[in-house]
């Protein structure tokens, strides 16, 4: 009675997150709000996956190949899983990719990198990050980059 009621329980979460991961990919809440010109939201990861890393926002790169950390961010981060015992392909496979914002926010205005998503627009997609927490309740998270980890941990004075 106990595993049926757990099935089921797991069955209802990987629901919602599947639920939740069709309303990040149909959100345009950026575009209607004049940050980007064309929403592409972007949500790698199935509902089984126990380890979550965390970005700033996807890359022309990602968005361009539909899945998160493609460009030489993702490439780096999957030597270092390596580099710590998970199999090659490990990064795209079993690890739920998410990020600050969903969709690319275009080039910075001096052309040399990704623009950096404003605290509105950060704003935007914070209930989507609150419900993957809630649902995914993953037992590792990375944040990758300077933008994800401010977020979690306030920047110190020094």
């Amino acid at each position: 009675m106990l595993k049926m009621l757990s099935n089921e329980r797991a069955t209802r979460r990987q629901e919602a997150i599947i639920e939740l991961q069709h309303r990040i990919w149909c959100c345009k809440l950026c575009e209607e709000h004049g940050y980007i010109s064309n929403a592409q939201p972007l949500v790698t990861g199935r509902p089984d996956d126990r380890i979550m890393v965390i970005g700033q926002a996807p890359g022309h790169r990602s968005i361009a190949k539909g899945r998160s950390f493609s460009g030489p961010g993702g490439t780096v981060l999957q030597k270092w899983l390596e580099q710590a015992g998970f199999p090659p392909g490990y990064l795209h496979s079993h690890v739920y990719l998410s990020s600050l914002t969903r969709c690319d926010p275009g080039r910075n205005p001096r052309g040399d990198g990704d623009r950096r998503p404003s605290p509105s627009e950060i704003a935007l997609c914070k209930p989507f990050l609150d419900a993957e927490f809630r649902l995914l309740q993953p037992e590792v998270i990375l944040l990758v980059g300077t933008m994800a980890i401010e977020a979690f941990f306030r920047k110190s004075e020094t």
